[in-house]
């Protein structure tokens, strides 16, 4: 019996990284596993999920959480007086928001990034070896990551946070509180959820529209989210969240990421939506000293001519 089990793991381990070989082939491109999008050449491309190639969303190609990463990075450089599309002296790669350290195999820096739930493997952790790929790691999202990534051999700094907390820095409206709740599903759930709750007041994460979604949370009380970025923004713009999974719960962990990078270690995670409405909202974290740290490790020698990146 400990034969064949040992035989099928080694079959499903090999057929694994068969099948990763042309991502680690093309690691170079663009979000190579799901758009094989060639990197520009002597820039710095930033790293982007597009939902639309996992889960099918045909017509709606944006999780906002995802597309913020863009937006801010194009701030941070502007107040510098500093071009995205500054030619750089060869192939640079940035992950920012979102759990993508993992997505490719390209070198990268990494600036706010986290990992993927119940990574690694020992057949990704494999994969990611084979590919010699090497990390220049500025910030990551909590210190569940870093515990990650210190177990592949990185270095990893004790600076955490998620990006999406400097959104205020970019837009901050005055509006008044006009509702109690706003409920905001995870996007791969939300066609779920609606139909099980239709009268519901809720915002779509599956939009670029940040103005849009911080409009409907900054006019809210409290915020009832199976979104990781719609904890991250709602607390951002002090508005109180409370979790309920929508999702299994093997991807828990990058929520628990979050709560730990801002030292709420205890927080519970409600089951349900019915659940998460007799929930207390945990208390505001101080955010202002991951907003410093972020700041502080933005890597804006990425866009410098001569630039030297600390991979390792």
């Amino acid at each position: 019996m400990y034969l064949i089990q040992s035989v099928k793991g080694f079959i499903g381990a090999a057929n694994y990284v068969y099948k990763e070989l042309p991502y680690i082939i093309r690691r170079n491109s663009i979000n190579a596993r799901y758009l094989d999008i060639p990197a520009r050449k002597n820039r710095v491309n930033i790293f982007q999920y597009h939902p639309e190639r996992h889960f099918g969303f045909k017509g709606n190609p944006y999780n906002l959480g995802d597309s913020l990463g863009e937006v801010i990075i194009r701030f941070l450089l502007e107040r510098k007086g500093i071009d995205i599309d500054t030619p750089v002296s060869k192939t640079k790669h940035l992950n920012c928001v979102g759990s993508n350290i993992f997505g490719s195999y390209q070198d990268a820096t990494i600036w706010g990034s986290g990992a993927f739930p119940r990574y690694p493997t020992k057949k990704q952790y494999f994969c990611q070896k084979l590919s010699g790929r090497k990390l220049d790691i500025r910030a990551v999202r909590g210190p569940l990551t870093r515990e990650v990534l210190q177990k592949l051999g990185y270095n990893c700094p004790e600076t955490y946070g998620d990006p999406a907390i400097l959104m205020p820095m970019i837009y901050n409206p005055n509006i008044e509180k006009k509702h109690h709740s706003l409920v905001i599903p995870q996007y791969f759930y939300e066609k779920k959820f609606r139909a099980a709750h239709p009268n519901e007041r809720m915002v779509s994460m599956n939009t670029n529209d940040y103005k849009h979604v911080i409009d409907e949370i900054v006019a809210s009380e409290v915020v009832i989210t199976s979104s990781l970025h719609g904890i991250i923004l709602a607390e951002a713009y002090g508005v109180p969240a409370v979790f309920f999974r929508g999702l299994r719960k093997s991807i828990d962990f990058k929520y628990h990421d979050w709560y730990c990078s801002t030292g709420r270690d205890d927080i519970t995670l409600s089951d349900t939506y019915e659940e998460a409405l007799e929930t207390t909202p945990p208390p505001l974290p101080d955010l202002s000293g991951l907003v410093k740290g972020l700041l502080d490790t933005f890597p804006y020698d990425l866009w410098e001519p001569d630039n030297k990146t600390a991979l390792q």
